[in-house]
């Protein structure tokens, strides 16, 4: 708000109604009818200013209550340009060779679970043969195999749910990053003043994961 120009407006609104005031009661005091015709009119004109200058002073209120709002929403729609920015760059950070080191990690772990299993089952479908006449060393051979067997077959189970975890980790986080950037983005078009435009690019190459 032009402080300045209010003032010089309640000015001339102040000094119209005193005027008006004067001609009044120059008006009730005058005796001669030339004089009180001129008083009325001097009084009509004076207010027809005093109302002109009153809308004048309410559209200018309005005006600059309008570019004070528009101001604000400037600031608050650069404020969403500089979201857009952040978030873009965080999901873009993720890239397809990432997704695809973690499902490979994922395969690798599968397939080296599955040959320890293998390996296992294999083993076990040739049992000792009457191990109570075998040498007991043979035997405290076969069992410490088996379980080794068994010991890899936990381990390699253990290494797939690690290798799936980390892999619903990285696209639960390039998800959330997708979320946040659609999110902001579409604040950005609702703030967006009609006159003001931002370029925008597409979602990256990551816009497909599951």
């Amino acid at each position: 708000m032009n402080e300045e120009l209010m003032n010089g407006f309640e000015r001339e609104l102040t000094d119209l109604k005193q005027r008006i005031i004067e001609a009044r009661a120059e008006l009730e005091d005058s005796e001669d009818a030339e004089v009180a015709g001129l008083s009325r009119f001097k009084i009509s004109l004076l207010e027809q200013v005093l109302a002109s200058l009153e809308v004048t002073k309410n559209q200018f209120v309005l005006v600059d209550f309008a570019i004070e709002q528009k101001i604000e929403q400037f600031k608050k729609w650069r404020e969403a340009v500089q979201v857009v920015r952040v978030t873009k760059a965080a999901y873009e950070a993720f890239t397809e060779s990432q997704l695809l080191e973690f499902q490979t990690n994922v395969e690798t772990a599968e397939k080296n679970f599955f040959n320890a299993e293998a390996r296992l089952t294999e083993f076990l479908s040739h049992p000792l043969s009457d191990p109570d006449f075998r040498p007991r060393g043979a035997v405290r051979k076969w069992d410490a195999e088996k379980v080794a067997l068994e010991e890899a077959v936990k381990e390699k189970s253990a290494e797939l749910r690690g290798a799936k975890e980390a892999l619903r980790q990285f696209r639960g986080e390039v998800l959330t990053a997708q979320g946040a950037y659609e999110a902001a983005l579409f604040r950005e078009r609702h703030s967006r003043l009609p006159q003001a435009t931002e370029r925008t690019q597409s979602m990256g190459a990551l816009s497909g994961v599951h």
